[in-house]
C-alpha cells in the first residue's frame, strides 16, 4: 500500500510541476503576443520616427553632396587655370624657339665662308 502511495504522491507531483510550467509557458506566451501586438498609433509613432531619420539622413547626404559638388567645382577651376598656364608656357617656349632660330639664322649669315 506504502508504494501505491509514494508512487501517487510522485504522480500528483509531477502533474503540478507541468502544470506550472504550463501556466509559465501561457503566461509568457501571452506577454510576447501582447508585445507584438502594437496599436494602431504605437505602429504610426515608430513609421513617423523612422520617417523621421530617414529625412535627418537624406538631409546629411545632401549637405554632403552639396560639399563635395562645391569642391569638384573648385577643382575643376584650378584644373582650368592649370591648363592656361601650360598653354601661356608652351607658347612662350614656341616664341622663344622662334627668336632662338632667328639669332641662330643670323648669326650663321654673318658667319664668313671659309672655302
Amino acid at each position: 500500500m506504502q508504494d501505491w502511495t509514494l508512487l501517487l504522491d510522485y504522480l500528483v507531483t509531477m502533474m503540478e510541476n507541468q502544470l506550472a510550467n504550463l501556466q509559465a509557458c501561457y503566461t509568457q506566451e501571452v506577454t510576447h503576443t501582447q508585445e507584438r501586438a502594437m496599436s494602431k498609433q504605437e505602429r504610426a509613432a515608430l513609421e513617423w520616427d523612422m520617417d523621421q531619420e530617414c529625412w535627418a539622413f537624406w538631409e546629411r547626404l545632401s549637405a554632403l553632396e552639396e560639399g563635395h559638388i562645391a569642391i569638384l567645382k573648385r577643382m575643376l577651376e584650378c584644373q582650368e587655370w592649370q591648363a592656361a598656364m601650360v598653354a601661356r608656357a608652351v607658347d612662350t617656349a614656341e616664341e622663344e624657339c622662334q627668336v632662338l632660330d632667328t639669332i641662330l639664322a643670323l648669326v650663321v649669315s654673318f658667319v664668313p665662308p671659309t672655302s
